[in-house]
């Protein structure tokens, strides 16, 4: 009773480990050329209230290296005298030239990178506008960047999970079912 047990708890921690590493999904953000001009217009908007300087960009998927910084964010400022914190705020317009495009965004401090396609944050798009929230997990201050345009469009693409994860998670799956036969096989001689 008591190795069904054991068996039990470990089959559910295999499972639930498994099932953990799906739910933190990462994404990638397609750029759509929605009204045909061959450019790809939006504008970004992003606040901060950290009390330092962050920048937002965009890498190739997979890579994990920048490509393309698009704003620097600016520290949220703290006046005294009326004891109110004011965000970083900054926006930009930004021209690509293509029909779709296929990028992984980031936030950083300069230092640390944190990529969408990782699972440190959340995405949602409507079409015309691209909301990124980065999660306070990060160890970073919650950021809220906006993304939108009048002609274009955007798409949330979720990272396919690897193979690998479900097949290493199956495998640890067998070595348990083994070690469990193999236990009953012994303890029966």
């Amino acid at each position: 009773m008591l190795r069904a047990l054991k068996f039990l708890v470990l089959t559910v921690f295999c499972i639930g480990l498994m099932l953990g590493m799906a739910n933190a999904q990462g994404f990638l953000v397609k750029f759509i050329d929605a009204n045909g001009d061959g450019q790809i217009n939006f504008v970004v908007n992003a606040f901060s209230f950290a009390s330092q300087n962050y920048y937002l960009g965009v890498g190739t998927p997979n890579t994990y290296t920048s490509s393309l910084q698009l704003l620097t964010i600016p520290a949220a400022t703290y006046n005294p005298t009326t004891g109110v914190f004011t965000p970083g705020y900054n926006a930009t317009n930004v021209s690509w030239t293509g029909t779709s495009l296929l990028y992984d965004v980031y936030l950083s401090d300069g230092a640390k990178y944190y990529w969408t396609s990782l699972g440190t944050a959340s995405g949602a798009s409507t079409g015309s506008s691209l909301t990124i929230e980065w999660f306070s997990a990060s160890a970073i201050p919650v950021f809220t960047y906006s993304i939108s345009t009048t002609g274009d469009a955007f798409q949330v693409v979720p990272v396919p999970i690897s193979s690998s994860i479900w097949l290493m998670g199956f495998g640890l799956l067998g070595i348990l079912a083994f070690c469990v036969v193999r236990r009953r096989l012994v303890t029966c001689n």
